[in-house]
């Protein structure tokens, strides 16, 4: 008895995270009766069951001899023991569970352009019809962190860009098709955030003034430079959009039935078309016309948990890929002219970003773990949308990130990291 009752120790080993420390039992406990896959639980408790019965026997084969001589034994084997059962519980047994193996080697039937060596790829927000990247020009952030320049194709040249300098420095809020920007900064000691516009080639920026009473509103800026769009929330919580031309005039308040009782994100604003996009509860997309009517959509991709930032449409042509999922695979799905299809990434891997080409033969995108454990490479890959076969694929070092984008119909970019040097490698797509 004296053995058994040393064994159960086990269970008050202590199971250490960065962010808590527990008991084994208690933590085991939990874990039966939670809603994990039973494979897990079996998993975990065999681990016990085989823990304690090598404790029990160790210490069984000193009882005889002496009590004193079984406790100092047990002491003795949890300590080692101890770094076992972490290492088994937290990492190998989840690693198992969670990480799906990906042997497939890196493949390509593209041809590199060229590689601009310090920049890589800035995931600056461009609407979900991408004109600047349809340009073939991207913007793109240097090493350094404090330096952007636009990337253009062909020719593979990095325009700068020169942001004003602030004492917190800033972040790009919005690209517009024209490569002019939307930054944002802040200021010590003061709460809050200020908006700028700053033209193509110019030094100065324009103030955007957020209106009063809609602290929390962003700013949406038109297509084509000329407005600017804000949320309003009135008193009662109703929806509208405040359109201002830049340069003064009178605005234009927009309201709609789509716009109301939902989780809404302005998109795009088009004021040629006069049409805008937005989002509803994190999953459906619209695009409405300013005299009311609907151009196109609720769309929703399908299964896909799409947000703002996660999809993309051009002339009827989707993709989106899932912005946050749990106990699931991430998958990426598209529908364009050439085909539709969806992609899932392993276990273990959520996307970073992803793309479509503007023609909607192919699409793209990079994964990064989603996990604090394991050692996963990051990944890039690109799928042919007729029949969703690879033509190519990179593995990067883990944590790249890398961000992708297709520029005009003929190349392809993403971003590569060696050490502390980045770059970003331009593709040639085939003819």
């Amino acid at each position: 008895m004296s053995a058994l009752a040393l064994s159960c120790c086990i269970y008050l080993v202590p199971i250490v995270t960065a962010h808590w420390i527990g008991l084994f039992g208690q933590g085991l406990g939990e874990e039966l009766l939670s809603d994990r896959e039973a494979a897990w639980k079996a998993a975990d408790l065999a681990l016990a069951l085989i823990a304690q019965a090598v404790l029990f026997a160790s210490v069984w084969w000193v009882v005889p001899r002496s009590i004193a001589a079984a406790v100092g034994v047990t002491v003795l084997l949890l300590i080692p023991g101890a770094v076992a059962l972490n290492f088994a519980y937290l990492y190998a047994i989840p690693s198992y569970f969670l990480i799906e193996a990906d042997t497939t080697p890196d493949t390509s039937t593209w041809v590199e352009e060229c590689a601009v060596e310090g920049f890589s790829l800035h995931p600056v927000r461009a609407g979900i019809t991408r004109a600047l990247d349809r340009r073939g020009e991207a913007w793109v952030q240097q090493d350094n962190g404090t330096q952007y320049g636009i990337l253009r194709v062909p020719g593979c040249t990095v325009e700068p860009v020169s942001i004003p300098d602030v004492s917190i420095a800033p972040g790009l809020h919005q690209a517009l098709p024209d490569g002019s920007v939307v930054y944002i900064t802040m200021e010590r000691g003061v709460a809050g955030q200020k908006y700028w516009l700053l033209r193509r080639g110019a030094k100065e920026p324009w103030l955007l003034t957020v209106p009063e009473g809609q602290p929390e509103s962003m700013p949406l800026v038109s297509e084509d430079g000329g407005w600017v769009a804000w949320l309003m929330r009135a008193p009662g919580r109703e929806a509208s959009l405040r359109i201002e031309p830049l340069g003064g005039g009178q605005p234009i308040v927009f309201s709609h039935p789509l716009l109301q009782r939902a989780t809404l994100v302005p998109v795009e604003l088009d004021m040629t078309s006069r049409e805008v996009t937005v989002n509803r509860d994190l999953s459906t997309f619209a695009r409405l016309r300013l005299d009311g009517t609907v151009a196109w959509g609720p769309l929703t991709p399908g299964t896909i948990a799409a947000q703002s930032d996660t999809f993309r449409y051009v002339e009827g042509q989707w993709a989106g890929w899932d912005a946050y999922v749990e106990d699931a695979r991430y998958r990426l799905g598209w529908s364009t002219r050439e085909g539709t299809g969806q992609y899932e990434v392993p276990k273990g891997r959520s996307i970073t970003s992803a793309a479509m080409d503007a023609r909607g033969r192919y699409v793209a995108a990079s994964t990064t773990t989603s996990l604090s454990i394991g050692s996963i490479k990051d990944t890039v890959v690109a799928l042919r949308t007729r029949d969703g076969a690879e033509v190519f694929r990179k593995a990067l070092p883990m944590y790249a990130r890398s961000h992708v984008v297709f520029l005009g119909d003929r190349y392809f970019a993403y971003s590569d990291v060696e050490g502390t040097q980045s770059r970003t490698r331009v593709l040639r797509l085939p003819d």
